[in-house]
């Protein structure tokens, strides 16, 4: 098995030519007793050269022509055990606020489009690593959607983490209360358990990932909630 993991994690960075840099190793520590520390094989240092160009919010290429999939930025601020995004495309680096709503402006004004997908390894982690949050990038976005959407496109949230949306939202469900915006959000959960949570090294327990699902399905009685669940950690 860790074989395979290691060659999977070298597929995927094959896979992602931006990140063909000198890989640093980095010691994630971990905050919770018992748990290990994180080794991450590729650091922001590593892949800083690349960031001007992929962070571009381009190239531009549409599987489906009516659907815009614009990435939030490339990476993650966690360090779970048992996911390679760390390994493989380093911390998080989020993608301008100037150069987003560009992208945006741009795509719904585009007479094909019709639907804007936010996306990333965790798209709600935008800003976090310069100590920002998503408030300011949601409140950009709802005015282009309500302001500059002659059309009426619509935009989905892509996946995000408890860690980003637990403490904020009502941030989040003020956006998703939105006409333009799809009543759905993609919130991992991983395990039903806390030790196995800890081992995972997630930073929440049951009882606030579900105090936070309660206050969002409150503000928003008819949000659809999607998650995961791993099973055989």
């Amino acid at each position: 098995l860790p074989r395979l993991l290691r060659e999977a994690i070298d597929l995927h960075i094959l896979n992602n030519s931006h990140l063909l840099q000198p890989a640093l190793r980095m010691t994630q520590p971990s905050d919770k007793a018992g748990v290990p520390a994180a080794i991450s094989y590729v650091t922001k240092e590593a892949t800083k050269d690349v960031d001007v160009e992929y962070l571009k919010c381009t190239p531009v290429h549409r599987a489906n022509p009516i659907i815009d999939i614009i990435s939030t930025g490339s990476g993650c601020m966690g360090s779970c055990t048992y996911c390679k995004t760390c390994h493989s495309r380093g911390r998080l680096r989020s993608v301008p606020l100037d150069t987003l709503l560009a992208r945006i402006r741009s795509s719904l004004t585009d007479p094909v489009i019709r639907e804007l997908w936010l996306t990333g390894e965790d798209t709600l982690a935008w800003g976090r690593e310069s100590g920002a949050t998503f408030t300011v990038l949601l409140q950009e976005v709802q005015k282009l959607l309500e302001t500059e959407n002659p059309t009426h496109k619509r935009l989905k949230i892509g996946m995000t983490d408890p860690d980003s949306v637990i403490n904020q939202e009502d941030s989040l469900t003020s956006f998703m209360r939105c006409k333009y915006v799809y009543k759905f959000l993609h919130l991992p959960v991983q395990s039903g358990s806390d030790r196995i949570l800890t081992l995972m090294r997630r930073h929440y327990d049951i009882e606030t990932f579900l105090r936070s699902c309660s206050k969002l399905q409150s503000a928003v009685p008819d949000l659809c909630l999607d998650t995961d669940i791993i099973c055989g950690f």
